[in-house]
């Protein structure tokens, strides 16, 4: 088998960026209020996580609550996603040292991906979490059991719920007396009971762990389009 370039290996490297950044936005976004619906009691306004979701004309009426915990498949599937993006970044990074003869690819460089690895629980959690999803297996690197819970409505912001859970598809809708996008979180869990309330923190949090190298090995130097676009996003300051 051809071994590939270290431009090929960095021009991968920077998809998989790009879809970390897709997977974060997606995941920092507010659900979106998709349609009007008039009723005896005035209009509501229907709130889906999932596109094209549509109102079967009953709910459960909750009244004015703060927030709503739903296992909402779909969230949940992109969180394990964004942290096998975030942890498999450990495979580029160190191909690319390679291919390039860079010191960091030596074990005893404090850059080594290994040593990056050892050194932030939060990589170890998004391991975790995708051989989990991935395998099915509890490799528990980072002593924490860690698995992904529930999303989290804030409803504060909703007047009057009503709630529509479809248990076939796991798929929640909303009726909400106010025209607000509803803001959302995702459980991080440890063995079972919560252990940060917003996973997208710890997977920020593990991401960081990175860039000193990337940094390190000018990976996003390049004076493209490309590269000053995922500059700007992670706010990097190497541009060339």
């Amino acid at each position: 088998m051809a071994k590939h370039s270290a431009e090929e290996i960095a021009a991968s490297t920077r998809q998989q960026l790009r879809a970390i950044v897709r997977l974060t936005w997606d995941l920092r976004r507010p659900v979106p209020v998709s349609e009007s619906i008039e009723r005896e009691e005035g209009p509501c306004w229907l709130v889906s996580i999932e596109p094209g979701t549509q109102w079967s004309g009953r709910g459960l009426r909750l009244g004015e609550i703060s927030e709503l915990e739903v296992p909402d498949e779909r969230v949940i599937d992109q969180g394990y996603e964004l942290a096998g993006h975030i942890y498999h970044l450990k495979d580029r990074l160190h191909q690319y040292v390679r291919a390039a003869e860079l010191p960091s690819r030596k074990q005893d460089h404090p850059l080594h991906v290994s040593k990056i690895v050892e050194r932030s629980e939060d990589l170890r959690v998004c391991g975790d979490l995708i051989n989990l999803k991935k395998h099915g297996r509890n490799d528990n690197l980072s002593k924490r059991s860690p698995s992904l819970g529930n999303v989290v409505l804030d409803t504060s912001v909703c007047g009057v719920v009503e709630f529509q859970y479809d248990g076939s598809n796991k798929v929640t809708a909303l009726l909400s007396s106010t025209a607000t996008p509803v803001s959302r979180t995702l459980q991080l869990l440890s063995n079972g009971e919560e252990y940060r309330p917003n996973a997208l923190d710890m997977f920020v949090s593990a991401f960081e762990a990175w860039r000193p190298l990337i940094s390190e090995i000018g990976l996003l130097a390049r004076p493209d389009p490309e590269s000053e676009f995922l500059r700007i996003v992670y706010s990097y300051d190497d541009a060339p």
